[in-house]
């Protein structure tokens, strides 16, 4: 059997990623003219809001990571921007009869920065890096045998059928990006970076910028006008890039302002609404963009104990915290799942925004609280994980609680939470692209191997909850598991959801077809009178 992108979103997908995407798919046309830049600008100057903790797409979770590399890393097939899967590297794909083989046919062409050109065996080496190492290994990694039958031909073979084996494979929480075959055995965060977008990687100066040029050798695909999420028809249309960490959000700020930044990933609320009105500036709000969370540490004591997390749990005036850390810029629900999207589900509800002091008073008491210290692990890049920090540990004090901020950097903050898990209670963090995958991706970071809360073993009934949303064949399966799933998180508190929060970036006037997404897309954007 041989099919299409679109064919196989009818046939294979069926309604699992319907229900994923709540959207119908969209046709590729097969000789559509691609994405041209009408103008080459020289540099484009952006402020991102956090450091990168890495340029190892296989080996982080970070957004701040992804939001550089995924400019000049690709994968096998992606996300458009309904989250319908598109081909990418792969010039289609098929499944076998009995749902065990995926067949890919790659774009013949391909060439990578260093300027090999890229075959089948690239694809087989960076998947098997990826079941070495990658972060988001555990489904992808259940496979019979890879294999690389012709330059252009990639094959995976399943022990068993899995439903969500193409949504997994073309997930961009941890993406399975495409390396040359002589980085198959490097270690983590020691890959040299070659990939094959639009842009390569210049250098890459931590605590500065990261430079990206233009790729001249970049192959465009043909089978649509512009780029869609992560795939699509992508140009690189200015010879230089120059994103900036700038932690500051008032820095920021003043660099849009001022026109030292041509854009900005993230302003704060306040700045928004007053910078609307220069015309010269365009302000767009990603409503949704982020689900702040906190996950406690169940490997120390205090938190180790489940009345302890509970009494946390519900001491929270989410409420207050939200306010001061967005300017009033979220919403309170207890889904991992935003609204309106099919797996949306209130369960667990009871246990989330309780502001009840007495409540945790009494399950302090329970848990024979004597005033240990609880340490609260935020960052500065953030400023909104750190306000969140600062009004949380007001709160717990005031039901008895010793908090105790431990402020640092975000990739400190995210090497502590990893390798000195005995120094921290609670780790501040935000999923921001996992909701906007779907269900398995918005609470993968709690389940091994990633487990941010230091789960001591599998939860038995969280674990079969999670079995059943990966293997369902049917959609109404999926929702019901994926409802347990999140009414275990919220009933052993193994997660604090806070909200949903929204996100405003902004560029200059003169930046043309710059369109906001999940990461801060360089390509097909071009600039007026430069």
């Amino acid at each position: 059997m041989h099919v299409t992108a679109q064919p196989l979103w009818r046939s294979i997908l069926g309604t699992m990623l319907v229900g994923l995407a709540g959207a119908a798919s969209i046709a590729l046309p097969a000789d559509a003219a691609p994405f041209a830049c009408p103008k080459i600008a020289s540099q484009l100057v952006f402020a991102q809001e956090a450091e990168p903790t890495g340029m190892d797409m296989h080996f982080s979770t970070a957004v701040s990571t992804r939001a550089i590399t995924m400019n000049f890393m690709e994968t096998l097939i992606a996300r458009a921007e309904n989250n319908e899967v598109v081909p990418m590297l792969a010039d289609n794909w098929s499944e076998s009869a009995d749902h065990l083989t995926f067949t890919f046919k790659l774009r013949p062409g391909i060439v990578f920065h260093n300027g090999q050109p890229m075959t089948s065996a690239d694809v087989l080496a960076s998947y098997e890096r990826y079941i070495r190492l990658g972060l988001g290994v555990a489904t992808i990694s259940k496979v019979a045998a890879l294999s690389a039958p012709d330059p252009l031909t990639f094959v995976v073979q399943l022990p068993q059928p899995a439903p969500s084996y193409i949504e997994d494979l073309s997930s961009f929480l941890i993406p399975l990006v495409i390396y040359p075959a002589s980085e198959r055995d490097k270690p983590g965060n020691k890959v040299n970076p070659i990939g094959t977008g639009p842009f390569r990687l210049v250098e890459w100066i931590p605590d500065s910028h990261v430079t990206l040029a233009r790729y001249p050798g970049y192959q465009q695909r043909t089978d649509s006008d512009d780029a869609t999420g992560f795939g699509g028809s992508k140009a690189a249309c200015v010879e230089r890039v120059i994103a900036r960490s700038v932690k500051e959000p008032a820095a920021r700020v003043a660099g849009l302002e001022t026109g030292a930044f041509d854009g900005v990933e993230s302003l704060p609320t306040k700045d928004a609404a007053r910078l609307k009105s220069n015309p010269k500036l365009r302000i767009i709000e990603q409503k949704n963009f982020t689900m702040p969370v906190m996950a406690p540490n169940l490997k120390k004591s205090p938190t180790d104990k489940l009345e302890i997390r509970q009494a946390i749990q519900a001491a929270l005036d989410l409420d207050a915290i939200l306010d001061a850390a967005t300017d009033g810029a979220y919403v309170l629900q207890p889904s991992f799942q935003y609204p309106g999207t099919p797996y949306h589900t209130d369960a667990g509800k009871a246990f989330y925004g309780q502001h009840n002091l007495d409540r945790a008073r009494a399950l302090l008491k329970q848990g024979n609280y004597r005033g240990e210290e609880v340490v609260l692990l935020t960052n500065t890049d953030y400023d909104w994980m750190y306000t969140e920090g600062l009004v949380m540990a007001e709160q717990l004090k005031a039901v008895g609680i010793n908090a105790k901020l431990m402020v640092v950097d975000w990739p400190t903050s995210r090497e502590i939470r990893t390798k000195q898990t005995d120094k921290w209670n609670i780790y501040f963090t935000g999923w921001t692209t996992g909701p906007g995958i779907g269900p398995r991706d918005a609470v993968a970071d709690v389940l091994p191997p990633t487990n941010m809360q230091n789960l001591p073993e599998p939860d038995p009934v969280l674990m079969a909850a999670w079995g059943d949303l990966l293997n369902r064949m049917d959609l109404d399966g999926r929702r019901e598991a994926f409802a347990r799933v999140q009414n275990r998180l919220h009933e052993q508190a193994y997660i604090y959801k806070m909200g949903d929060i929204s996100r405003f970036t902004a560029t200059k006037a003169t930046v043309r077809n710059f369109k906001p997404y999940r990461i801060t897309r360089f390509y097909n954007v071009w600039l007026d009178g430069n």
